[in-house]
């Protein structure tokens, strides 16, 4: 679990700054796992052997006698969920040097298999309890793949959107983001194109509410671009910035497969859209009847991301093939994207 007791239940550890660069090292290939393979899939060791891609737990043969059926047959566990035991162990008792090697060693020879996702979270939980966010982010980031849908997944996503609430939403410096100083002749356009986000997203994380930039005064930025991937059978869209999750938001599509599935860029985007397809139907711009909502993201020609006038609508399959969107939560995915952006669409 990500969420209750676990949260408190590990110590920090003298080893932690030690360990940062070989996690960070593993975070990046996570993170480049995570945005090409999203949605997990089974892992293999170095010589591709299946049978150490998961916990397995073998029951020991009944013993011969009348006792037999009513003694419990003792365990073994396999040798990756023996180590990952171990990794447990050691955390739980403040060993956190350990704990990393046990938990970084499943991570990077099973990436994307349930049992690394597994020893993610708890490494991701040693460096929440030493008050380490960045680094608590990255971890549970790259576990997210490799998580079933469920209650731990659940709780790694709510995790992920509070922290990022921290790291990204916010005017706080982090270890990813730059310090712009504005200079002349700057606008907030200019800056954004520079570095590949939108002037909205840059006046979203500075509190502004207008374009006005002084010259000498220093902005919160990031590298950009943001780019989405959306899973059409999970009815979802998940935002990454250099393959790190940044949020997740739910979403409807279309009916009878009509969302089409392949890698395509942002190619153009609009604010209050008019409707106006092919035939006599029309909706001026913020006309209540619109049904392309507030924001308009488009790829792949006529298919696009926007929000919608029917929430009801939000985790179903019955648009024309586009992925709509709450109002609010298209606002917000509008604002990262720029031209250009990726938007992988997967089955």
């Amino acid at each position: 679990m990500v969420g209750g007791g676990i949260h408190h239940r590990l110590s920090k550890g003298n080893a932690l700054k030690k360990g940062r660069l070989f996690v960070a090292a593993l975070v990046v290939a996570g993170a480049y796992y995570a945005y090409t393979r999203y949605g997990g899939s089974s892992g293999t060791d170095a010589n591709s052997n299946p049978q150490v891609t998961t916990a397995q737990v073998v029951a020991i043969g009944a013993q011969n006698g009348p006792t037999a059926s009513m003694a419990k047959a003792p365990v073994v566990l396999s040798p990756d969920e023996a180590l990952f035991e171990k990794g447990k162990q050691a955390a739980k008792s403040g060993d956190t040097r350990t704990a990393q090697e046990a938990f970084g060693d499943l991570m990077k020879r099973l990436p994307g298999s349930p049992i690394a996702a597994r020893a993610a979270v708890e490494m991701g939980l040693i460096y929440k309890s030493a008050g380490d966010t960045y680094n608590e982010r990255n971890l549970l980031s790259v576990a997210l793949p490799g998580l079933d849908d469920g209650n731990l997944r659940g709780q790694v996503v709510e995790e992920l959107n509070r922290l990022n609430g921290e790291l990204v939403f916010s005017k706080k410096a982090v270890p990813d983001s730059l310090s712009y100083q504005v200079k002349s002749g700057d606008s907030l356009s200019k800056i954004g194109g520079r570095l590949r986000i939108t002037a909205e997203f840059i006046k979203r994380i500075n509190y502004r509410t207008d374009d006005r930039i002084n010259v000498g005064e220093s902005l919160k930025v990031f590298q950009g671009p943001f780019d989405v991937v959306v899973e059409k059978s999970k009815f979802r869209l998940t935002v990454y910035r250099s393959g790190i999750f940044i949020k997740e938001y739910a979403i409807g599509i279309g009916d009878n497969g009509s969302t089409p599935e392949g890698e395509f860029v942002v190619e153009n985007k609009l604010v209050d859209p008019v409707w106006n397809p092919p035939g006599a139907e029309y909706a001026a711009s913020k006309a209540p009847d619109n049904p392309l909502g507030t924001r308009w993201i488009g790829f792949n020609k006529e298919y696009g991301i926007h929000g919608t006038i029917e929430p009801d609508s939000i985790g179903k399959a019955e648009s024309r093939g586009c992925v709509r969107m709450l109002n609010a939560n298209v606002e917000e995915v509008y604002d990262l994207l720029v031209i250009g952006s990726k938007v992988v669409v997967r089955p």
